[in-house]
């Protein structure tokens, strides 16, 4: 009975750990939310970056995330769906400790990236597949405007 209710308690600290471990969509989301500087960006491959209507290629921009939506001066530049875990390119995430990101632009276009949250910075990687700063496509670093 005693190894029956150790068992049971490392069960449910092992369940607790990782729900700590994989942050939700929706509280990823959260964190998000407000006004981002574009810190640095780093560049593989020109033509597999995150176009440049989207202000994520330009250091130093100031970029608000609202909702869904990606501001540039008050005006909506992108939409971001960070709720895509069916998506079949999930597969193909380069890191993996990233998670897929979707940026739809103002033209419609979409364009799949991954995205970690760091203690002071997010990264966003595009195409989702990059894997290093050596690899096919673009790194931007956004950090919190204080």
């Amino acid at each position: 009975m005693r190894m029956l209710s150790s068992l049971m308690v490392l069960v449910m600290v092992t369940s607790v750990l990782a729900d700590e471990a994989q942050p939700t969509p929706a509280a990823d989301l959260k964190k998000l939310q407000g006004i981002w500087k574009v810190g640095s960006v780093h560049f593989a491959n020109f033509d597999h970056g995150i176009p440049a209507s989207a202000y994520l290629d330009d250091v130093n921009t100031l970029l608000t995330i609202e909702g869904h939506r990606i501001l540039h001066d008050g005006k909506v530049v992108a939409t971001l769906n960070n709720d895509v875990a069916d998506a079949p390119e999930n597969k193909q995430v380069g890191w993996e400790i990233n998670r897929l990101l979707k940026l739809t632009l103002t033209d419609g276009k979409s364009v799949w990236c991954s995205y970690r949250i760091e203690k002071d910075r997010v990264q966003i990687t595009c195409p989702h597949t990059t894997s290093c700063h050596r690899g096919s496509g673009q790194i931007t670093y956004l950090v919190p405007l204080k």
